[in-house]
C-alpha cells in the first residue's frame, strides 16, 4: 500500500454503520488517525476488507463531527492479550470543508503542543486534493 498523504495522529470516537451488522448495524471504534485520503480506527469487531461503511468521526479537537461514507481498505490484529482489529477506511463521500477544518486544527494543535506527536508517512509530496 502506497501513501500518498500525511497521516495526522488524533484521539476521538467513529461511529459506524456497517450493513449485515449483527448490532443493528451500529457500533463505536476509536479514531487513531486521519488524512486526506481517509483514516485509521481500531475495534474489537472486524469488518471485512471491501466492505462500505458510513461513519461520523469525532476529534477531541473539534466540536464539529465528520460524517462521510468509505471502504475498508486494510484490517490488522493488534493488541498482547485482548484482540483489537485496526483498520484502514478510504474515503469514498465526505465532506471536503469539515475534513479540511478538522486537519487544519490538528495540524495547529501539533505546532502549538511539541509533545503532541503528528506522524507523516509520505511516499511522495501532493497537493491537497481540494
Amino acid at each position: 500500500m502506497v501513501r500518498i498523504y500525511p497521516r495526522y495522529a488524533v484521539g476521538g470516537t467513529v461511529n459506524l454503520k456497517v450493513p449485515d451488522s449483527f448490532l443493528n448495524n451500529l457500533f463505536d471504534a476509536g479514531l487513531d488517525n486521519i488524512s486526506f485520503g481517509g483514516f485509521a480506527m481500531n475495534s474489537y469487531l472486524k469488518i471485512n476488507i471491501d466492505t462500505n461503511i458510513s461513519f461520523k468521526l469525532k476529534s477531541l479537537l473539534s466540536d464539529e463531527p465528520l460524517p462521510g461514507k468509505g471502504r475498508i481498505r486494510y484490517v490488522r490484529e493488534d493488541g498482547y492479550k485482548t484482540i483489537i482489529y485496526k483498520m484502514g477506511v478510504e474515503f469514498t463521500e465526505v465532506n471536503k470543508d469539515v475534513l479540511k477544518y478538522l486537519i487544519t486544527k490538528i495540524q495547529s494543535h501539533a505546532k502549538n503542543d511539541k509533545s503532541y506527536q503528528v506522524r507523516k508517512e509520505i511516499i511522495k509530496s501532493v497537493d491537497v486534493p481540494f
